[in-house]
């Protein structure tokens, strides 16, 4: 996927930048285009931590949908165990 890699490329800048510590700690959201058929996808790669979700909000079931990808899973990504809405 070109978001996972341009998010990998990201990550690495800021890697060789600042340090694992920091490249690590920072998160990268995702800005195009979130929709409930590509949600999933977007979240279960790995250098993706989030979305940033734009029209799709506007409509409610949508919005549900991506949230709760369909059947209540969080939209955060696993590498940050613990992470709730309010704190991600």
């Amino acid at each position: 996927m070109i978001a996972a890699e341009a998010h990998a490329f990201l990550r690495a800048q800021a890697r060789a930048r600042y340090g694992e510590a920091a490249a690590a700690a920072l998160r990268i959201l995702y800005g195009g285009s979130v929709k409930p058929s590509n949600i999933q996808g977007l979240m279960a790669e790995e250098e993706i931590d989030g979305t940033l979700v734009g029209g799709a909000s506007l409509e409610p079931a949508s919005f549900a949908a991506i949230v709760g990808h369909e059947n209540g899973d969080s939209t955060l990504n696993p590498r940050f165990p613990g992470a709730s809405p309010t704190t991600a």
